[in-house]
């Protein structure tokens, strides 16, 4: 969406593709830039997302408003093994 924004965030294979301003409040709502991953059992590339859920996270302030991020936590299923894995976050609290 903004690159200026991308860019500040510093948030890798991240984008933000959404900026809601509530109140005092700004929420950036974000999206992988990666299309699947590699799962850990057997190593096959997978794209077969079988759920995504929305992580809010705290963020520094701007100007005295609240930051909030909304990260994508998508859990995918390995077609070749039937492993479900979820996605780690450039947000290393979420870890």
């Amino acid at each position: 969406m903004d690159w200026h924004l991308d860019r500040l965030l510093k948030l890798p294979n991240m984008t933000v593709v959404k900026v809601q301003e509530i109140e005092d409040l700004i929420f950036l709502s974000l999206e992988s830039l990666k299309e699947g991953i590699i799962c850990p059992r057997c190593g096959n590339y997978t794209e077969d997302v079988h759920q995504t859920r929305e992580v809010l996270v705290r963020d520094l302030s701007i100007c005295g408003r609240g930051v909030y991020l909304k990260v994508p936590r998508r859990q995918f299923i390995c077609s070749e093994c039937g492993r479900y894995t979820t996605e780690e976050t450039s947000c290393k609290s979420l870890s």
